[in-house]
């Protein structure tokens, strides 16, 4: 019994695994903090990303006729 619990408290050790409810606890809402963070960062992303994809140079006319001469 001993030889495990000491190999039960290193992976524990290596592992960062919590044993006690209130470790648990505090790791579930660092998980979902980060996820809440992470779905924030992709709205702002996807919002600021999506008028750059609109903001094409269009070819004028002009440019068109200057391309014939190549």
């Amino acid at each position: 019994w001993r030889a495990q619990i000491i190999e039960a408290r290193i992976l524990k050790a290596e592992n960062n695994i919590p044993n006690t409810p209130n470790e648990i606890e505090l790791a579930i809402q660092d998980v979902e903090t980060t996820l809440a963070k992470a779905e924030e960062r992709q709205e702002i992303f996807t919002e600021n990303t999506a008028p750059l994809a609109s903001r094409k140079p269009k070819i004028k006319e002009e440019d068109k006729d200057q391309m014939s001469l190549f």
